[in-house]
């Protein structure tokens, strides 16, 4: 199961370019990760509402391949995507969701994760 590593829950973002570390920890169950997607929730002046944590991804930033890469041994693989941020959204409350679609287990079977992280754009 992936982990947001950055940006961290509640975080304030006010740089032009923002980046979203995104970490694949080891699993015990042999899995092969197929893709992932990235989107962006708006919310404006509230924060995003929590039901719909994951349910919605919003805009989507990127789709596609995931290939994290391992720099020091004792931490998980990871990879980065830069995205800028006056692109993207204006101002305000969002939530980033990561939805890792991946093959899971010897048979294998076919798997969903989903995270999210909620921010504020300044």
């Amino acid at each position: 199961m992936l982990q947001i590593v950055t940006p961290i829950q509640n975080q304030r973002i006010s740089e032009e370019l923002f980046t979203i570390q995104v970490a694949l920890p080891g699993t015990i169950s042999p899995s092969q990760t197929v893709s992932i997607a990235i989107g962006l929730q708006h919310c404006g002046s509230k924060p995003c509402p929590v039901a719909d944590d994951d349910e919605i991804l919003g805009e989507i930033l990127f789709a596609g391949d995931f290939k994290p890469k391992r720099g020091d041994p004792t931490m998980p693989a990871y990879q980065n995507f830069t995205f800028n941020a006056s692109d993207v959204t204006s101002s305000g409350h969002a939530t980033i969701h990561i939805a890792q679609f991946f093959l899971l287990g010897a048979g294998p079977s076919a798997t969903l994760d989903i995270r999210n992280v909620s921010v504020r754009f300044q």
